[in-house]
């Protein structure tokens, strides 16, 4: 069973400041960046936390994708983990939240 959560952001800036910005948030929520996608349409980067041992719940992955809808960029931003319990569920919501706070901070939206 793997849990996910999903949320959106928006951005007028460029697609390289939103870019930027959530590189920095990814090193900030001290996410490894796995994948790096970036085009003209848009970008898709995946991240994933590090292994803790002494955590009771799995690593988070990220997914980020940024399209152009109109005049702005909507990000969608993806939690998941390989299983789910209510410890992970919450562990899995605080982290979207905390990301899109902190991606908040980095390139502000409208």
């Amino acid at each position: 069973m793997v849990d996910t959560h999903t949320k959106a952001f928006r951005f007028s800036g460029t697609l390289d400041q939103l870019h930027s910005a959530v590189l920095k948030t990814c090193a900030e929520s001290k996410m490894v960046v796995k994948t790096d996608e970036l085009g003209s349409h848009g970008f898709e980067v995946t991240a994933k936390e590090k292994v803790n041992w002494l955590s009771t719940n799995w690593p988070v992955k990220l997914s980020c994708k940024a399209e152009r809808v109109g005049e702005t960029w909507v990000v969608a931003v993806n939690t998941s983990s390989f299983l789910g319990s209510i410890t992970q569920s919450a562990n899995n919501s605080a982290k979207v939240d905390n990301f899109l706070s902190l991606l908040s901070a980095y390139a502000p939206s409208d």
